[in-house]
């Protein structure tokens, strides 16, 4: 169904897509893989604000973690404490 040069660019897409990091994916540290969180807010130039497995918070760039392949949906959390309806 799709030329070769079709089919490579979808797949990048489909890859790039993937390692997007979005509001609740699990991420580790890349240097250290025992340090453990959440990203719950994204903002411009690769920075994110992330809750760790200690409680503690903090605004961090991203290039210095992974993702985990662990997604919790924080997303509809968050909107039950601001009191919007689903």
């Amino acid at each position: 169904k799709y030329t070769y040069i079709e089919a490579a660019a979808k797949v990048a897409e489909w890859e790039k897509a993937k390692e997007e990091i979005k509001v609740g994916d699990g991420l580790e540290g890349i240097y250290d893989s025992n340090v453990k969180c959440v990203a719950t807010n994204l903002y411009p130039s690769n920075m994110a604000y992330l809750v760790f497995d200690d409680g503690t918070a903090g605004m961090h760039e991203l290039d210095d973690f992974k993702k985990t392949g662990r997604h919790m949906d924080i997303d509809s959390f968050l909107k039950q404490i601001r009191g919007e309806q689903e």
